[in-house]
């Protein structure tokens, strides 16, 4: 869990890290400290190699807000057989 503080030290937000059994980040919640509820979430998704290949933005409601895709390309740049 991270603090995100305001000017005089006290908490804002939180941040609370769910983690897969792979021990990698699955979802990403912002609490809000001041009204006391989730405001938002970010749920990771990862390709066969462990990189992440996909972020979901969701509300409190768990409601898809944004739902990005990382295209990786496999190049061999200045690679000789």
């Amino acid at each position: 869990m991270e603090n995100l503080l305001n000017p005089d030290g006290s908490a804002k937000t939180k941040l609370i890290y769910v983690y897969d059994k792979n021990n990698r980040i699955r979802e990403e919640i912002t609490v809000s400290v001041k009204q006391q509820g989730i405001q938002r979430i970010y749920r990771y998704s990862y390709d066969e190699q462990g990189r992440v290949d996909g972020k979901t933005v969701l509300d409190a409601d768990r409601n898809i807000v944004l739902k990005d895709t990382i295209i990786m390309m496999n190049m061999a740049i200045g690679r000789q057989g």
